[in-house]
């Protein structure tokens, strides 16, 4: 735009990857991560009926053996083991929750990315006064805030991504509920001035912009809002 001196800050950031990516692969984890955990929570088989033992002759290589006597099999002493432990399903069920939050963490981040990069180009090509939007300094250093935010969520979400491969459990959902905190600030943050920098336009239905901040809204309150996940790092005494 010939005139106009635009901050680096509203020029295209280049990226390595694809924001989408992020989206895509936080979308998958969290429906496996869904229906692992639905399917640990359904209620055992019931057993099945009892089987009469059977007689079974025992036979070599070349056939039947002549005259070799038969040999009794009792299917319950047969019986394959049941998967997990009634009385321990706590830790593996409190595990299956904390990597859905990683993936909501990572799902996140792309939707904040997306939601950035949509808002930067919407106000370089809306024009106030004559001029794009985004030429004033306020606008821009809003911009600024923004990518602030959307990176130190990014660093959480790495950060989430390492410690959801802890040993110890405590330490592993201490890690993960902080991220989770970070990613509840930077999102509510990055949503709500992608809304304000697109207007009006941003509540319509016709604008991507709106959806990314809905969805961004759910991710906050899934497995646990903000202040929840503050109160688990306040009585846990912190991160480090």
């Amino acid at each position: 735009m010939s005139g106009i001196a635009v901050s680096p800050i509203l020029r295209p950031i280049p990226r390595e990857r694809d924001d989408r990516l992020w989206i895509a692969i936080g979308l998958s984890l969290l429906a496996h991560i869904v229906l692992f955990t639905i399917l640990s929570l359904l209620p055992p088989s019931p057993p099945p009926p009892p089987v009469a033992p059977m007689d079974v002759t025992i036979a070599d290589d070349v056939g039947l053996k002549a005259g070799a006597p038969n040999t009794t099999v009792d299917p319950a002493e047969s019986k394959a083991p049941d998967i997990g432990n009634p009385e321990d399903s706590l830790a593996l069920i409190e595990r299956v929750v904390d990597e859905a939050r990683v993936a909501l963490c990572a799902e996140a981040v792309g939707l904040m990315d997306e939601s950035l990069k949509t808002t930067v180009e919407y106000i370089k090509t809306r024009k106030q006064f004559g001029v794009a939007i985004g030429s004033f300094q306020s606008l821009q250093h809003r911009a600024s805030d923004m990518f602030v935010a959307a990176e130190q969520a990014r660093s959480m979400s790495m950060f989430a991504t390492m410690a959801n491969d802890f040993e110890n459990a405590k330490e592993r959902s201490n890690a993960i509920a902080a991220a989770k905190v970070q990613i509840g600030k930077s999102l509510k943050f990055v949503g709500q001035q992608s809304i304000q920098l697109h207007g009006g336009i941003g509540m319509t239905m016709e604008a991507k912009i709106g959806h990314y901040f809905k969805r961004l809204t759910m991710i906050e309150n899934t497995f646990g809002d903000t202040d929840y996940h503050l109160r688990r790092v306040t009585d846990a005494g912190g991160l480090i």
